[in-house]
């Protein structure tokens, strides 16, 4: 449902941000 808020952009920033750091070898493009 977050994914199609019209927030999700900040939201995909943030959850990208938390991605990057858990696993760093993925892309940040992977914020699906």
């Amino acid at each position: 449902s977050n994914l199609l808020d019209p927030g999700r952009g900040q939201a995909a920033r943030r959850r990208q941000s938390t991605a990057y750091q858990a696993a760093p070898a993925a892309p940040p493009s992977q914020g699906l």
